[in-house]
């Protein structure tokens, strides 16, 4: 027997599929979905910052507190206010640089040592670096600053000050580590941190890292290359 539609029941059949067809079929298994494109982003919008974190310790004899850590782009030895910088060191001279990629390339992070101006006063002012060795007065008598090697963070203190005006020079950090080594008659790895070395005592003169770090300090408040 021969089944036909009317032209007007042909149309409201044809208007229920495509129906059916835009609400993703009659149900179950047999409905295709729209693949799913993520969010939107609106054109206008600036995307987050990559944030990435530089940390260490700023030492003399011992840690220093107060003391502002900067990435010196320009390479003028002091803190700029469009540097990124952390804030004042803690009492474990504890400090922490976040910077924005996007805006510091790998080429400015290479090239750039992180600093740590020493700054003299009195010890309870705000702006006053002081020593843990003797927080009762400014560990500075003048200023002066340290530094870490161009492209790394860690720890900062003279001896790392030392290495890096070897690198400046245009020694390889290789070279300059050996020749600090050498000249302060000291174990390499101590450059980077002498903390395990005895106090220091005026009445018992120790021939450490520590004391050398104390040597190379002076010279540097007292202006020397």
């Amino acid at each position: 027997m021969n089944f036909r539609l009317s032209p007007v029941n042909r149309l409201l059949s044809t208007a229920m599929v495509l129906t059916l067809a835009a609400c993703g079929g009659g149900g179950g298994d047999g409905g295709a979905s729209s693949p799913d494109t993520g969010p939107v982003i609106d054109p206008g919008t600036t995307p987050a910052p990559t944030l990435v974190t530089l940390s260490g310790n700023v030492f003399g004899n011992q840690a220093v507190r107060n003391a502002v850590v900067c990435m010196d782009l320009n390479a003028n030895n002091a803190c700029d206010a469009d540097e990124p910088a952390s804030a004042r060191t803690s009492a474990e001279g504890a400090y922490s640089i976040a910077y924005d990629s996007s805006k510091v390339t790998a080429a400015q992070v290479a090239a750039a040592s992180l600093i740590a101006p020493m700054v003299p006063g009195v010890a309870n002012a705000a702006g006053t670096t002081v020593d843990a060795a003797n927080p009762a007065a400014g560990n500075a008598t003048s200023a002066y600053v340290l530094k870490q090697v161009p492209g790394k963070a860690g720890q900062i203190n003279p001896l790392t000050t030392l290495v890096t005006a070897g690198v400046t020079g245009g020694m390889t950090e290789a070279v300059a580590r050996s020749n600090v080594a050498v000249q302060l008659a000291i174990p390499e790895a101590k450059i980077d941190n002498y903390q395990n070395d005895p106090a220091i005592d005026a009445a018992q003169i120790r021939d450490n890292a520590r004391t050398m770090a104390q040597v190379v300090s002076l010279a540097l408040q007292d202006g020397a290359p």
